[in-house]
């Protein structure tokens, strides 16, 4: 691909699975997201300036997903069921040049175990290498976040190492394994 000519997609692309939506994250999702992300299990693995304690927080933290896409820099999506925002999931981080992307999600404690993440996750990295031009599709996870890497390894994620000190999680130093899809 040739990323000088790269064309970004002109509408938000929308796709419908049998449980579930993924669509474009509005501003009304706040008091949905705010709910579930309020949960310890849900934040427990998110960074103190991702975890939204309030009303206004949460909209901060939603106008930043959505500006992904308003910016042209990159998709993320709310993941809806039953008419309600129970998750989100996307690409922080898409570079063109490199055609790679990083993805991260979150999921209400109430959804868990159900095998929605791991579905969600093979939908958008399906989309990524078909839609998106991306030849790597890449994640960061804490090494004692159980869940979140048995998604990845669901889908056929590779750790290809450990990253030590990485990140601050809850005031603690943690150490993240790199995963990735090719």
């Amino acid at each position: 691909m040739n990323t000088n000519n790269y064309t970004f997609f002109n509408k938000f692309p929308t796709i419908k699975a049998d449980e579930f939506f993924l669509r474009e994250i509005e501003l009304y999702d706040a008091k949905n997201f705010l709910e579930y992300m309020t949960n310890p299990n849900v934040v427990e693995y998110l960074s103190e300036e991702d975890a939204p304690t309030d009303y206004a927080s949460a909209i901060d933290e939603l106008s930043y997903w959505r500006g992904l896409f308003i910016n042209k820099r990159s998709i993320y999506w709310g993941i809806e069921k039953d008419k309600k925002l129970i998750g989100t999931c996307g690409y922080n981080n898409w570079s063109k040049t490199h055609k790679r992307c990083e993805i991260s999600y979150d999921l209400s404690y109430d959804y868990w175990s159900q095998g929605i993440m791991s579905k969600v996750v093979s939908i958008i990295v399906e989309f990524a290498f078909d839609k998106m031009g991306v030849n790597r599709v890449q994640s960061t996870v804490a090494t004692d976040n159980i869940g979140s890497i048995k998604v990845l390894e669901r889908n056929n994620f590779i750790c290809e190492g450990k990253l030590s000190k990485f990140g601050i999680l809850n005031g603690k130093e943690k150490d993240f394994y790199m995963y990735s899809r090719v």
